[in-house]
């Protein structure tokens, strides 16, 4: 049987080392390099990670409700997607690799089993997370979870978002692990697929939370300027200058410009005369579709 040493973080079955996850894709290249973050705050996001994965567990396992707002965030994600979870941190393995997944459980819209990782971070590495879920999946050998088994990413973060991951192929994941056995260095072999999009998927949850923050700060700052300029405008102040500002209050006026689409259609000889040439690079267009249960 697996234990697992909170304390040295190392898994053992029968006084044998196993390799852990984390560690098998730290050493093939396959997780998400820290290096470059302070390592103060490492641990900042470690510690409230491990907080909020310990609340979700009491929750899963006891009904025990705790207080951060991510546990309720995850509740309402399981709520949403008719998600029933089973069981939580649970130990996997085989002969040479263990990790604990965060839990397992029924989808209850498309009657498949399964397994779910909790990220709280503010960006998700989209292929490390594919790995980690894949090689979690390949060795859970629970009965009552049977294959074949969905993927999921319960990202909690300021939108929070359930986002299915989509596997790596058996057959990769058995390579990875020959590799490991060899002593030798999986190489992972890119290839452009439409699962590269999740990345982009990933992008855009990112560019939505940074939109929202954006949307406040802007509704903010259009707070305190229409203040100041209500009181210049009673107070009849022109101007205000100190050492880190310069405040110009500008009455209101009319603004002549040219309807180009009315020019067009009333004198498109004019309109072609004075038009001006230029290149544009190319690109795509992206139309985000609206997710179920999003209002229009």
């Amino acid at each position: 049987m697996v234990k697992f040493n909170k304390e040295t973080h190392t898994y053992t079955d029968k006084k044998k080392i196993l390799i852990s996850v984390t560690q098998l894709m730290k050493k093939h290249g396959l997780a998400t390099d820290f290096s470059m973050v302070d390592e103060q705050v490492l641990n900042s996001k470690a510690d409230r990670g491990t907080m909020i994965h310990e609340e979700i567990e009491a929750y899963i396992n006891s009904g025990e409700i705790g207080f951060t707002s991510e546990l309720s965030d995850y509740m309402g994600l399981m709520i949403k997607n008719t998600l029933i979870p089973s069981e939580a941190e649970v130990i996997v393995a085989n002969d040479i690799v263990a990790g604990t997944l965060d839990q397992w459980g029924y989808d209850a819209v498309n009657n498949q089993f399964y397994i779910g990782d909790i990220k709280t971070g503010t960006t998700l590495n989209s292929n490390a997370l594919r790995w980690q879920l894949s090689l979690y999946d390949y060795l859970l050998k629970n009965i009552n979870c049977k294959a074949p088994r969905l993927l999921y990413c319960f990202h909690l973060w300021q939108v929070p978002r359930l986002i299915p991951v989509e596997p790596i192929p058996r057959e990769e994941i058995e390579r990875l692990l020959d590799c490991e056995r060899k002593g030798e260095i999986y190489k992972q072999e890119v290839v452009v697929t439409d699962d590269n999009l999740a990345e982009l998927v990933q992008l855009k949850y990112v560019m939505d939370d940074l939109k929202s923050q954006a949307d406040k700060a802007q509704a903010e700052y259009d707070r305190i300027t229409d203040t100041i300029k209500e009181i210049m405008s009673v107070k009849g102040i022109k101007s205000y200058e100190n050492q880190i500002v310069k405040i110009s209050y500008v009455a209101a006026f009319e603004r002549i410009s040219i309807d180009s689409a009315k020019l067009k259609h009333d004198l498109p000889y004019v309109a072609e005369k004075y038009s001006k040439i230029s290149q544009v690079a190319d690109s795509v267009r992206i139309t985000w579709r609206k997710e179920k249960g999003e209002e229009e």
